[in-house]
C-alpha cells in the first residue's frame, strides 16, 4: 500500500527538518574550517622548489671559488713557472691594500719591488703570495717561487718562519751592533767570525748567533780588506741585506730589509 504526497508530508515532522538543516550547516562549517587551516599551513608555491635567489647565490659562490686574482693566465689557464734569470728572496703580503712587495735579485743585485713596478725591461711584478710571486712578461703571467732561488754555492735557509716577512733594520744599527774578527785558513781569509756589540738584540732579531762566520754580504766575499765593523759599508745603498754565514759545518743565509 503506497503513501500519497500529502500522507508523506504529514509523517515528516518539523523537528526532522531542523535536524537535517543543522547537519547540513555543520558540514558546511567543517568544510570552511578545513579550507582555512589548509590556507594557513600549506606552503606558497610548489614544495621543493628553491627560491631563485638561493640558486643565484650558490652559482656566484661557485664562480668565486674558482677565481684566483693572482695566478691566472690571460686565456684562463694556470700560470707557468718562470724561466727568467731572477731570484726570489722574500715576500711581503699586504692584505689591506691587496698589493704587497717582494725582494728579487736581478743580475746579482737584490731590490724590493712593489706590485705594479717593473723588475726588468718588459717584466712587471703582478702579484705577491706568501711563498711566490707572479710576474707579467709579454702579456703572459709567470710564477716565481722562493725555492727556485739557487745561490752560487749550496746554502740552506736559516731556521725562520717561511711565512714571516724579513725584519726591517736601520743601517746604522748594523754598524753599531755587529763586529767580528777575521778568520784565516792558512794564508787565506776564510770569513769574519761575528759577535754582538752590547746586548745582542740585533743578533736575535735577524737570526744570528755568536760564532757565526760571515762569508759574504750581498754576494761580496769577505777578504783581508774587510774591517771588523765594515758590514754596513758592504751593504751600502742596497734595500736588502743577504748575509751568507757558516754555522758549524752548515752554510746558511740571513736576509733582512734596510730601512732609513
Amino acid at each position: 500500500m503506497g503513501f500519497t504526497d500529502r500522507q508523506w508530508l504529514q509523517r515528516v515532522s518539523a523537528r526532522d527538518l531542523v535536524a537535517a538543516a543543522q547537519v547540513l550547516l555543520a558540514l558546511l562549517l567543517a568544510l570552511a574550517t578545513a579550507r582555512l587551516v589548509w590556507a594557513l599551513l600549506a606552503p606558497i608555491g610548489p614544495i621543493g622548489s628553491p627560491p631563485p635567489q638561493a640558486v643565484a647565490a650558490k652559482s656566484d659562490l661557485a664562480v668565486l671559488g674558482r677565481f684566483d686574482p693572482f695566478f691566472q693566465m690571460l686565456d684562463g689557464g694556470p700560470a707557468v713557472v718562470s724561466d727568467l734569470a731572477i731570484d726570489l728572496y722574500g715576500t711581503r703580503v699586504d692584505n689591506v691594500s691587496g698589493r704587497g712587495s717582494a725582494i728579487i735579485g736581478v743580475d746579482g743585485t737584490q731590490r724590493s719591488f712593489l706590485v705594479g713596478e717593473e723588475i726588468m725591461p718588459g717584466v712587471i711584478l703582478h702579484g705577491v703570495a706568501f711563498d711566490s710571486v707572479t710576474v707579467r712578461r709579454s702579456g703572459a703571467l709567470e710564477q716565481l717561487f722562493l725555492d727556485q732561488s739557487v745561490p752560487a754555492r749550496a746554502v740552506s735557509p736559516a731556521p725562520v718562519d717561511a711565512a714571516a716577512p724579513p725584519p726591517q733594520i736601520p743601517l746604522e744599527r748594523v754598524g753599531a751592533e755587529i763586529t767580528g774578527e777575521l778568520v784565516r785558513k792558512g794564508n787565506q781569509v776564510d770569513g769574519l767570525a761575528l759577535k754582538p756589540i752590547g746586548s745582542g738584540g740585533l743578533f736575535n732579531e735577524i737570526g744570528l748567533k755568536t760564532g757565526d762566520v760571515l762569508l759574504s754580504v750581498n754576494g761580496v766575499r769577505i777578504d783581508s780588506e774587510t774591517p771588523p765593523g765594515g758590514i754596513a759599508n758592504l751593504i751600502g745603498d742596497s734595500d736588502v741585506a743577504v748575509l751568507e754565514i757558516r754555522r758549524g759545518a752548515e752554510v746558511q743565509s740571513v736576509t733582512f730589509e734596510i730601512v732609513q
